[in-house]
């Protein structure tokens, strides 16, 4: 006879009648369970128990065991709910995780419960308001379910936050039960929830993350990124060249994990694409106040533009000041992603003085059917993080409801790699080997006569496909 050591395993029902999401009360009580034989896993996929914890789907496929020895003459259970805290075992980072094919996850007529994670609260407030709303209309579209479940929605406030993020998708999983997770915006945040979508063999759909970590040595096969990597970012610069606005580039970058992975990709990018010339770059602390500096050296450098590698405030902010020292008499401007947002915060003069990038834009050819949608709704044109959003759910949900309301990964994954979509523009689908999304990646110009009418940029043209992301042989992702 072996012992097992289940840790933290206790559950007790809310009310007379115990529902499905039983096992989500948790008390700090540690349950030995005697079993037969000990458990094996098969080549990784239901993964056994390592240290002190539980792997999560490890204990869905146990349950039954669990409530029969630990909890006997309990009645009116349902299917056991999703126990397990297996996040106290050694997961690792970076690592396949597995199949995810022990059972729990396979069809069912139960709701699907998921959990939207977004930051509507902190310096993203706002991205994290346009996600939520985008996620809702995903959801909306479902009306009838998805393969023979009904729908059923907890979203939680990440607070851009990475400790916040962790534990209200913790709280979610253990105490909820939820089956699928949609959203993160930031690249800490994606990466940390995607850490724990790998342990807990969760499917996890970002909405965020250009982070180059998220798809090289911390992927796992649970994890999907629907927004772009710093490297596709370089399709506008890409764009640029060829539209001769620049033969050479000088970088002011925020100094974060997201600045880092576009100025990378960037320069890999345009040094194998094109001649231009790669002339250096400056750091900025995120959310600096004053870029006198960084403007002094992007007027010594010699390029003839330079590449604002920021984002939203730290970019208006930037650009306000670059516009009243002169520097845009002098060179181009171009920041990596812009938006509405963006456009509204600058005057005529400013916004008439500078290029943009962005993965999506409301105008584009394709995304009417998404844009009009969601200015229906909500009343004003989504921006780019709301279309990552809306893109990632769209998927999600869509996978769900073609593989009979599983949530498997085994049913999961097979579906998604290679798949084309065009929910909110064209030219989109999966790649197999790191779970990025191949996109398009926009080149615009500041409209200012288009204001009124909220169309604040003009589409030069894009660039995409896997011509502007990095190899599948050079990410370190290896699914």
């Amino acid at each position: 006879m072996t012992w097992l050591y289940v840790r933290g395993i206790i559950a007790r029902p809310e009310s007379p009648t115990v529902g499905r999401r039983w096992f989500g009360t948790r008390s700090a009580i540690q349950l030995v369970i005697a079993m037969n034989d000990t458990h094996e896993s098969n080549d990784g996929a239901q993964g056994e128990p390592t240290g002190n914890g539980v792997n999560r789907r490890w204990f869905l496929g146990s349950a039954a065991t669990t409530a029969a020895v630990g909890l006997a003459g309990c009645t009116n259970t349902d299917d056991g709910g999703d126990g397990s805290d297996g996040s106290d075992g050694d997961g690792g980072d970076g690592t396949d995780g597995g199949d995810g094919s022990s059972g729990g996850d396979g069809g069912s007529s139960d709701p699907l419960l998921i959990g939207g994670l977004f930051p509507t609260s902190g310096p993203y407030a706002s991205a994290g308001q346009g996600m939520r709303q985008a996620f809702e209309l995903a959801v909306g579209r479902f009306e009838d379910g998805v393969g023979g479940r009904e729908i059923e929605t907890i979203v939680r406030d990440t607070a851009t936050a990475p400790d916040t993020a962790v534990n209200e998708a913790t709280s979610l999983i253990n105490e909820e039960g939820i089956d699928l997770i949609v959203g993160g915006f930031s690249s800490s945040v994606c990466l940390v929830l995607q850490d724990l979508a790998g342990r807990e063999e969760i499917p996890y759909f970002a909405g965020g993350g250009s982070t180059l970590k998220a798809n090289g040595e911390s992927c796992n096969a649970h994890s999907y990124y629907a927004y772009a990597s710093g490297w596709q970012f370089s399709g506008a610069g890409v764009t640029a060249y060829e539209r001769d606005i620049l033969d050479s580039l000088f970088f002011i970058q925020a100094d974060y994990a997201g600045g880092e992975g576009v100025y990378e990709g960037v320069t890999s990018v345009m040094e194998s694409e094109t001649d231009a010339d790669m002339m250096g770059r400056v750091l900025a602390p995120l959310g600096a106040d004053d870029y006198s500096t960084q403007i002094s050296k992007a007027r010594d450098s010699g390029a003839d533009a330079v590449w604002a590698a920021t984002v939203g405030a730290d970019s208006i902010k930037l650009v306000k000041q670059a516009v009243s020292a002169g520097l845009t008499d002098e060179m181009e401007i171009l920041v990596g992603v812009v938006g509405n947002s963006v456009g509204e915060a600058l005057s005529d003069e400013e916004l008439g003085s500078i290029y943009g990038g962005a993965n999506f834009y409301w105008t584009a050819e394709g995304s009417g059917d998404f844009s009009d949608e969601f200015r229906n709704d909500v009343g004003n044109p989504p921006e780019w993080w709301a279309a990552s959003a809306f893109d990632a759910t769209m998927e999600a949900l869509t996978a769900v409801d073609e593989n009979d309301g599983s949530v498997a990964n085994a049913d999961i994954r097979p579906y998604i790699e290679e798949r084309e979509f065009s929910w909110s523009r064209p030219d989109t689908s999966w790649r197999s080997c790191d779970h990025r999304a191949v996109q398009p990646y926009y080149l615009l110009e500041g409209n200012p006569s288009g204001s009124d009418s909220g169309e604040y940029w003009s589409i030069i043209d894009d660039t995409g496909g896997e011509a502007i992301m990095r190899s599948c042989e050079n990410t370190g992702c290896g699914l």
